[in-house]
This record gives C-alpha cells, structure tokens and sequence, in this order.
C-alpha cells in the first residue's frame, strides 16, 4: 500500500553509524581555616567530541537518487564554584551556613554535511556526489552566573530550621529579566527526641514541612529571529527568515512555589519503615511555543504561559520480615499519585497543541480546566445513546476534534525485594502504573498498510462475499436491488428496503444506526457491511480505534550476586569484592497496548507524551557486575 516501505531494503540499503569521545574531571581544593570555617574552590568538565553519518542507496523508495550525511560535533560543559562554610555548635544549638558563587559555560559547535544526490550507488562518501553539497554549521550556548547562601538550625536533635536562597543570571534571557531567584524555607521535628520516647513499637518518628520558590531561564537562541542565506540574485546576495517560530525578545523567566508536608515513621527497630509526602505546586510563565495564526507569516510563537497546578501524594514502605546471621528479606513498596490542572494559558487561548501525528490523526494540547495533556482526534459520531452513527452506505460519521482522553496516570509505583542468604543475594523489582492513554503511529500504519492483525477485521469474510458469491455492492450497503423493491428501479428515496440477511458477515458491521440526514433510514439500525479497506484507510478510520489504556506491570530488574568473604581477600590488594548477574527489563507481566509497542513508549523526553511514533521494540539486557574496592 502507499507508504510502505519493503523492510529488507531498509535492512540492506539504508545504514548509519556514531561514535563518541567522552572526558570528564574535575578538581576540588577543601582549605580548612579554622574550627568554624572552610573554603572549598571546585572546578569540573565535560567534554564530548561526537561523529555521525547516514547513508539512503540509490533507488531507495524514500529518495531514489540517495542521500548521504555526514555529522561532527564537540560539547564542552565547564562548571566553576567556590563554597564558604561555618560550622559552630553552642551546648544543645548547632548553627551552620555557607554563602558561594558558580559559573557555569556550555557549548556546542556542530557541522552538518550533505549529499542529496549520489553520483553512484553503493559508496559512502561526501565526494560521492552529483550535485552541490551543502554544510550547515550549528551553535549552541549558554552561561549561568549564580550566588547562594544557606543557613540551618538545629536544637537538642529534635527541631531542625533550613533556609535557602540563590540568584541566577542567564544568557538564554533579555536582559531586562535575566536574572531570577530560588529560594526555601524547610522545617522538621523528630517527635520522638522532642518528647524523649522510649518504645519498641515506635523507634523513630519525624513531621517536615517546606515552601519553596523555584526559577528557570530557557532555551539557547529563543529571542529575536534570524536569516538565512538564500544565494545569489542579480548579483546580490539573498537572505531569507528561515524560523516557522516567533521569537520573544520579552520572555520571563519561569517560576514554580511549591510546598510539601512529610512524615517519617520507624516501627521495631526499623523492621517497618513509612515514609509519607503530601506535594502542591504552582507553575507560571512557563516558557512554550503556541500555535499561532497562519497569517501572521509565522506557525506558532513562544510565550510565557499562564498557570499550572499539580499536586499529589507518595508513599513508601520497607517491610523487613526476615532477619537473622545467615538470611534477611527487605521488601520495599512505593506508591504515587500526581493530578495536574492547567488553570490558564496565555491570553486569549484556552488550549494550544504541543504535539501530533500525522496532522489530524491525533493531536497533543494543554488546555484549560484538563489535566497536562490530553488527546484530540477523529472519532465516531454518535448519538446520545452512544450509538455510532452511519451514511447510507453504511461507512461512519465522525466528529474530527473529539476530546479522546488524558495521558496522566492514575497512580504509579513499584515494588523492590532483596533476600540475602549468607553471602549470596538474590532481588528482583516490579514497577506498575494504572491509568493513562496512549495512540499508536505504528499500529496506525501497520492498520492503513494491512500489516497488524487489527486490519485483518472483515477481510475473508469480504472476499468470500465479493469474488466467491460475486454479491454487489447494493447487497453489502444494506439494502435490496432496485428491480427487487417495492416500486422496481426506483431511486433510494422512493423505495429503499433494508436488506434483512445479517446472518453471513459481509464484511465489517457497526453496531451502528442510520444518521438523521439519511432521511428515509434514520434511526434503524445498520444493515450495511463495510470494506475493511474503506475501514483502515486515513479517511475511514476513527483515530480511537489506536488509542489504548498505558498501564503496566513489568519485571524492571533481576538480580543474583555473591560477595567475595574477606578472609579471601587478605593476601590481595582489595579490601571488598562482588560478582553479580543483571537483567533489566526482564519482562512486560501485563499491558493493553499491542505486543510490540512498549506502554511506555513516547515520542519526546519532554512536554508531548502520549504519542508513540515508531518508539524501539521493548528489549531486555544481561550482563555482569564486577565491583572490586581498594
């Protein structure tokens, strides 16, 4: 079908490779001036040096004159701070506080060389051109200075007070609001030293509570728009705006306030743990990009948003039940639940997409008065009992802008175990999440190229009714032919008939009833069968029939580990040795997504989750730890 692209050319015809240098150090001079102050001056690199090509033969369906590339980058992440720290305790108050300064310089040149037309197939080389190849430099950077300070309380090991504060100025922000501030107040009362609690049942118990303001800058080059050389005309150079974006020379810097309760609980001497956290946090001025009106020359434009709340509850309990010499079993569970509420946007706009497939198929907003992100698509037009509703050929209506659902789970979480036996150990972790939705660009064109067994709906039982019994198309369409009804070859209107053999499938049958347009049908029910290839094709396909539930339980990690006794260890040089084996992401136990299409599968590590667009097979690894301390 169109669009499918034969796999063994892929495989054979089409290749890429990278490589990657990495370096990382840093230094760290501690000087102790006195019994209340020291000084630590610190600094740290990274530096990454990254090549890459890509090769497309020639013939390939995609591009038949083929296609190579050529990609090197260098990165370079330089971090300077200098930390001074007092440290004083007076009898039962212990006072601490520490004021500093960072630096911090990333950045990244990086040329792009292309061949868009092969001179001969088969060999990867930028001089394997036909054409004229182009070179496109990137640049990317940013700088952060910052000053901080902290100060911390403490009294007789029962009351605890901690604040924090920090100023950042950023090269990624106009310079009229460049600069914005972090700041914290925390508190914390162990209840058990407070009331000098001596009990077996409970050991150890803890309230905290803290607020918190918290800034961020954004992007490298998100200001003031650009141009691009476009060549030469009569003579003169050419330049054109090549960004779809509209910069904002007048961005601010984001801003969350967050605050957060917590209780920490010890039972039997640490055989239960509890530890509880109540969160509520408000974003604004976040920093996006919104889609905008065509004719403003520009697709969308960054701006500050308005409000985004979320808050949530998360738990964690460790069970010890087992523990003696030789054997101990710890068992850990971990629950968490988050609801997010897009209170407002920018003015004038209660939504804007932040993601999509294929255009309409499905899009990704924000919008106001839903959680973060939700899904709209094309789906079936029904009536208000829930009915689809159907033409008079039988094929559904649908509404193209139908709210399909949000991409927030309901609850996440895991479950860790460690049992030790001697100097073997044995553990394995279990994550889960209920809730959530998730639309598949793989099933959606494994369903429009008749690749998945979703598209195998109706099709037999089509082709026995067509080429077998050679039935019309009046006969699957649900009503008689013309010179068998009532009034003998007269139109529809006059004196159609509904066809009453639903005995033999035809095809696909909606449980579906007549649209009200469809005036001399409306409201029966559906006796039409479709062509499944009316069914899976872009316009016969309603985008929820790829929307699927995101839950999951998977068998993260296994692991099997033997620690070396250290009577064995006397004569060598080593002071601790273990050997273990590791499998991670053992296995999917349960999930509602197709086999194949991971549950957690995404199309971007930040804002458009929720749309899967090719995401890699799920794959477990295996391999061997070997830690050996000195």
């Amino acid at each position: 079908r169109s669009g499918f692209i034969n796999p063994y050319w892929l495989i054979n015809e089409v290749s890429n490779a990278d490589n990657s240098q990495w370096f990382m150090g840093n230094i760290t001079l501690n000087f102790k001036i006195n019994k209340m102050l020291s000084l630590r001056a610190r600094a740290a690199t990274d530096i990454q040096s990254k090549g890459a090509w890509r090769f497309d033969n020639y013939y390939s369906p995609f591009d038949v004159d083929g296609y190579y590339e050529e990609a090197k980058e260098n990165r370079f992440n330089n971090n300077f701070d200098g930390l001074l720290n007092f440290n004083h305790k007076i009898k039962k108050i212990s006072l601490g506080a520490n004021v500093g300064a960072s630096l911090q310089h990333i950045e990244s040149d990086r040329i792009l060389s292309q061949v868009n037309t092969l001179l001969v197939p088969d060999i990867k080389s930028l001089s394997n051109n036909a054409g004229i190849m182009k070179s496109l430099p990137g640049y990317w950077a940013k700088e952060k200075q910052s000053l901080f300070g902290a100060a911390n309380f403490g009294y007789d090991n029962w009351l605890y007070i901690d604040g924090t504060t920090r100023s950042e100025w950023s090269s990624t922000l106009p310079i009229k609001n460049n600069s914005y501030n972090y700041w914290s107040l925390g508190s914390s009362i162990v209840i058990t030293e407070m009331l000098k609690l001596k009990s077996k049942v409970l050991s150890f118990a803890k309230v905290r509570a803290s607020y918190a303001l918290v800034g961020n800058d954004t992007d490298f080059d998100r200001l003031f728009n650009g141009y691009s050389y476009g060549g030469l005309f009569l003579g003169n150079m050419v330049y054109y705006r090549s960004d779809a974006t509209r910069m904002n020379s007048s961005i601010k810097p984001e801003q969350t306030r967050s605050g957060e309760l917590g209780l920490d609980l010890r039972l039997f001497d640490g055989r239960i743990t509890v530890d509880a956290t109540y969160y509520n946090k408000i974003s604004y001025n976040q920093i996006m990009t919104v889609d905008i009106a065509k004719q403003s020359g520009y697709n969308n434009k960054i701006y500050n948003t308005g409000e985004v709340r979320n808050w949530g509850l998360e738990l964690s309990t460790t069970l010890v039940p087992v523990k003696t010499k030789n054997w101990m079993w710890e068992s850990t569970f971990n629950w968490a639940m988050n609801r997010s509420l897009i209170v407002s946007l920018a003015e004038g706009i209660n939504r804007f997409e932040i993601g999509n497939i294929e255009g309409d198929a499905c899009r990704l907003y924000l919008e106001e008065g839903k959680p973060y992100g939700v899904l709209y698509g094309k789906d079936y037009r029904r009536n208000e009992a829930g009915q689809i509703l159907v033409n008079n050929n039988g094929k559904p209506l649908f509404d193209l802008d139908k709210y399909l659902g949000a991409v927030e789970p309901d609850f996440i979480g895991g479950w860790r175990n460690k049992v030790r036996f001697k100097d073997f150990d044995f553990g394995f972790t279990i994550d889960y999440k209920k809730g959530g939705i998730l639309f598949s660009r793989t099933s959606l064109r494994g369903g429009i190229d008749g690749q998945t067994i979703q598209s195998l709906r109706g099709r037999d039982e089509f082709f026995f009714s067509s080429l077998i019994l050679g039935e019309n198309d009046a006969e699957r369409n649900g009503f008689l032919e013309a010179q068998y009804t009532v009034l003998p070859n007269a139109n529809y209107a006059e004196s159609s008939v509904l066809y009453p053999d639903g005995s033999r499938p035809k095809g696909i049958l909606f449980d579906a009833v007549y649209a009200p347009e469809v005036a001399y049908w409306a409201g029966e029910q559906n006796m039409a069968w479709l062509r499944p290839d009316n069914m899976w094709q872009h316009d016969g396909v309603a985008s929820s029939e790829y929307i699927y539930n995101a839950s999951f339980i998977k068998l993260r990690e296994v692991n099997f580990g033997y620690t070396v006794p250290n009577k064995w260890l006397k004569r060598t040089p080593f002071t601790q040795a273990r050997v273990s084996a590791v499998g991670r992401n053992v296995a999917i136990l349960l999930q509602y997504t197709p086999k194949g299409i991971d549950p957690e599968a995404t199309s971007s590590v930040g804002n458009a989750q929720g749309l899967e667009k090719g995401y890699a097979l799920p794959s477990a690894t295996w391999g061997f730890d070997l830690k050996l301390s000195f």
